[in-house]
């Protein structure tokens, strides 16, 4: 499956809800004059984001906020790049315990943010999602509705405010799911 588009045809919004809601796995991207976003898929979720304009680097926002010392931060890429299998930094800060999951996630987030906030600002450009296969790499999956929530695109259009709520209803029933048979948060189990 292949979608090509032109921005003003088709809202980035709306595709990466698309691409979110079908759980499809791939690469979208976009270009815009000498601009480029990239945006890899597993599963409907957003695994990584990138583009030249955009310069946050997980280490630097990290370090930014205080999580980690620039120190700490060279410990973790050294020892990053004598791993024989490839792992991304947030995990190996995680295996060093420098940082919480919680935390690299939040920090993901804030990066992927970035970068789709690029992309929605754009009024032209064109757009191509291509199914193809992503690695496994062990990257903090990211919900598309919820990063559009997150930076207020929401309610971009009345298509991408129904997406957004489908997409989060879905995203919390597969939740309740996961949780089923298992205390809600505060509640002992019987017994």
């Amino acid at each position: 499956m292949a979608i090509i588009a032109d921005i003003r045809d088709l809202d980035p919004a709306e595709l990466l809800l698309v691409v979110s809601m079908t759980r499809k796995t791939g690469r979208l991207s976009a270009t815009r004059d000498d601009q480029k976003v990239l945006l890899a898929f597993r599963k409907g979720s957003i695994v990584h984001a990138t583009s030249p304009a955009v310069r946050e680097r997980l280490g630097s926002i990290l370090v930014d906020r205080g999580v980690i010392s620039e120190d700490n931060l060279l410990r973790a890429l050294e020892r990053q790049g004598q791993q024989l299998e490839p792992k991304l930094l947030g995990t190996v800060l995680v295996e060093m315990g420098l940082a919480s999951p919680a935390t690299v996630q939040q920090a993901v987030l804030f990066q992927y943010e970035a970068v789709i906030r690029q992309l929605l600002a754009w009024d032209r450009g064109e757009m191509s999602f291509q199914v193809t296969d992503v690695a496994d790499l062990g990257a903090v999956p990211v919900d598309p509705a919820e990063v559009l929530v997150c930076i207020g695109q929401q309610a971009r259009s009345p298509m991408v405010k129904a997406l957004v709520r489908a997409a989060l209803a879905r995203t919390q029933s597969a939740a309740g799911t996961a949780r089923a048979g298992r205390p809600a948060r505060g509640e002992r189990a019987a017994g």
